[in-house]
């Protein structure tokens, strides 16, 4: 690998970032927000990103300088013994279930839109035994890259819908103009977790770009130093396409949704937002967005129903202080885990069949561990990478620093409005 290797070439991770974040965040959370509050919470898709860019940036950047996840740092936190490990494996297990749930019931709920047929939990459990049937045989490269197709077309053409009625310089202004109408505070709290997407998955980055041979380290520094430059390439170009689409999905709720009373809920959510298209494009987009959004949000499935196991498989190998924990193979532990969290979400889903509301519930959880693993991330590429020329910069630091604290009060006060006080 050399440094005059063209950068587009080494997409992967980013790209799985961005495949992850467009799902619930950006085609529920946004467009739900605009079709709620207009424009009010704009500003929240923007602030979200900047205060959360590094503690997604920090995990690349570890694992390309270092060769080693995540999981890897947080072994040799302060503190008891691997604490962080045994906290992070708790909340993967707790949150496992539920957000199978919310992502494959959004799967389920737009083959039973577009299809008319089945009830969403049948269709929910059709999708998990796709995505379990691909687990079992690898076959993943094809998905993905039909994947990867369709998240291209999806913002292209929600682009293309955005651009039939762009927000005036008015609507625009909500981008710095900081708002939180009332009844808004658990959608801003699951804004705040989950856009782009929750801070834990950038564990699943680190693990990517570990197990990924193009960012493989050698014994040439010069070698990776140019890896080190594409893995953060990767992610940034990964981020940005999260950043632009996530304005365009909230835009559209703003002017598709709001004026008619439409909000994303129940088992006709995906109704409702294939009209982020067919207002701005005609009713023949129907079934585009239906194909491209059901690719989406199957390869976010497919990701999570992966990415939960296999990082709970490497953390349980990092605790035990086992060989080559970071290079977790889909042994006993890894597949007891995925069918115990894929049945228990068949439950969620036919007892709660409204994935925009678990999807905001479990992206307001999320959020509370947001800070200690921004925190974790940070103490990982300032004190635990070697290579000064591969550790941030002070002001990358300082600006790191601002992002905790900022998502340490938010936690704070959304703790003390929706638990202390009851959401009074």
């Amino acid at each position: 690998m050399t440094a005059s290797r063209p950068y587009m070439r080494m997409l992967g991770p980013g790209l799985l970032l961005a495949a992850t974040s467009i799902g619930g965040s950006h085609l529920v959370l946004a467009s739900t927000a605009g079709a709620r509050f207009g424009y009010e919470l704009l500003w929240l898709v923007l602030v979200s990103h900047l205060f959360k860019y590094h503690a997604f940036e920090f995990g690349p950047r570890y694992a390309a300088a270092t060769g080693h996840s995540l999981l890897h740092a947080y072994r040799q936190l302060p503190g008891p013994k691997n604490w962080l490990l045994w906290v992070g494996a708790t909340d993967m297990v707790v949150q496992s279930v539920g957000v199978t749930a919310a992502v494959a019931g959004l799967t389920g709920a737009i083959l039973h839109s577009s299809t008319g047929v089945l009830s969403l939990p049948a269709w929910t459990l059709i999708a998990l035994v796709a995505v379990i049937a691909l687990l079992v045989t690898g076959r993943y490269g094809l998905l993905m890259r039909v994947s990867g197709l369709m998240i291209v077309v999806l913002t292209l053409g929600t682009a293309v819908a955005f651009f039939q009625r762009p927000p005036s310089l008015a609507d625009l202004s909500h981008l710095v103009r900081p708002s939180i109408p009332a009844g808004s505070i658990l959608l801003v709290s699951a804004l705040l977790g989950w856009m782009p997407t929750g801070v834990g998955v950038s564990l699943w980055h680190s693990l990517w770009v570990v197990e990924d041979p193009r960012y493989r380290r050698t014994a040439d520094p010069s070698a990776n130093l140019a890896v080190f430059k594409s893995s953060l390439f990767d992610m940034r170009l990964g981020y940005a396409i999260s950043v632009v689409v996530g304005i365009m999905f909230l835009s559209l709720g703003a002017v598709a949704l709001k004026p008619a009373g439409l909000v994303p809920e129940g088992t006709e959510t995906a109704q409702t937002l294939s009209r982020l298209y067919t207002e701005m494009l005609g009713s023949y987009m129907a079934p585009v967005f239906f194909v491209v959004s059901f690719f989406a949000m199957f390869s976010t499935t497919y990701t999570v129903m992966d990415g939960m196991p296999r990082t709970l498989t490497a953390a349980v190998q990092h605790i035990r202080d086992e060989d080559n924990p970071d290079h977790a193979t889909k042994g006993r532990l890894y597949w007891v885990f995925l069918v115990g969290m894929t049945v228990l979400s068949l439950v969620v889903v036919k007892l709660v069949p409204d994935p925009p509301r678990l999807i905001t519930l479990l992206a307001a959880v999320t959020f509370v561990l947001s800070p200690l693993y921004f925190a974790a991330n940070t103490y990982a590429v300032t004190r635990l990478v070697d290579d000064a020329a591969m550790r941030p910069s002070r002001g990358h630091v300082a600006f790191a620093i601002l992002g905790i604290v900022a998502l340490t009060i938010t936690v704070g006060l959304v703790v003390y409005t929706e638990i202390i006080r009851g959401g009074n």
